[in-house]
C-alpha cells in the first residue's frame, strides 16, 4: 500500500512538472529555451506515463494505458504527417518571406530549389542527399527568431515548430511504448513476490 502511494504521488509530480514545462515551452520566445522546455516536458510524460501504467499493474491487475499509449502515439504520428504536408505546401511562401527579410537569402534559396526539384512531397526512407539538406532547411528556419514584426515569417515558423513538437510527442511516447517491457517485468515479480 505504501508503494502505491509513493507512486501514485511522484506520477502526480511527473504530470504536473509535464504539464509546467509544456505550457513554458509554449510560451517561450527563443528558439532554443523553447525546445529544451518541451524536450524536458516530454521526459515528464513518459514518466508520467510509466508511473500511471505501473499504478494499473500493480492496483488494478490490468493493462489497458499500453493500448491508449499505442493509439495516442498514431494519433500524433498521423497529425505529424498532415502537418509536414502543410509546412512543405507553404515552402513557396516561406522562400519568398525569407528573400522579402534579405537576412536569409542562402536558406531561401535552399527551400526554393528544394521545393522546384521535390514539390510537396513527403521525403522518401533514405531519402538522397539533397533532398535530405531540404528538410534540414526548414530545421533551420525553425531556429531563426524573428522579431515581433516579422509576423508573416513567425506564422510561417509556426508550422514548422508544431510539426517539431508532434514528433516530440511521438518520441516521448515511442519511449514510453519501448520502456514498458522493464515494467511489465517488475510488476510481475513484485506480484509474484507479494503472493508467494
Amino acid at each position: 500500500m505504501k508503494l502505491l502511494l509513493v507512486i501514485a504521488l511522484f506520477d502526480a509530480a511527473f504530470f504536473f512538472l509535464f504539464v509546467f514545462f509544456l505550457v513554458r515551452g509554449q510560451k517561450m520566445p527563443l528558439y532554443r529555451q523553447r525546445r529544451k522546455c518541451l524536450v524536458l516536458s516530454m521526459i515528464f510524460l513518459s514518466l508520467f506515463l510509466l508511473c500511471s501504467e505501473l499504478l494499473e499493474q500493480l492496483a488494478l491487475k490490468s493493462a489497458c494505458l499500453p493500448i491508449l499509449v499505442w493509439l495516442c502515439m498514431m494519433v500524433f504520428l498521423i497529425l505529424n504527417l498532415v502537418s509536414m504536408k502543410k509546412y512543405l505546401a507553404s515552402a513557396p511562401q516561406i522562400a519568398s518571406a525569407l528573400f522579402e527579410c534579405g537576412e536569409h537569402n542562402a536558406l531561401a534559396l535552399q527551400i526554393s530549389e528544394g521545393y522546384k526539384t521535390y514539390g510537396k512531397s513527403l521525403p522518401p526512407r533514405g531519402a538522397p542527399k539533397d533532398q535530405w539538406q531540404y528538410m534540414s532547411a526548414f530545421g533551420e528556419f525553425c531556429k531563426i527568431d524573428f522579431a515581433e514584426t516579422q509576423k508573416n515569417l513567425r506564422s510561417l515558423q509556426s508550422l514548422v515548430r508544431r510539426n517539431r513538437t508532434y514528433s516530440l510527442f511521438i518520441c516521448a511516447l515511442g519511449i514510453t511504448w519501448v520502456l514498458q517491457v522493464p515494467l511489465f517485468v517488475f510488476s510481475s515479480l513484485y506480484a509474484a513476490k507479494l503472493v508467494g
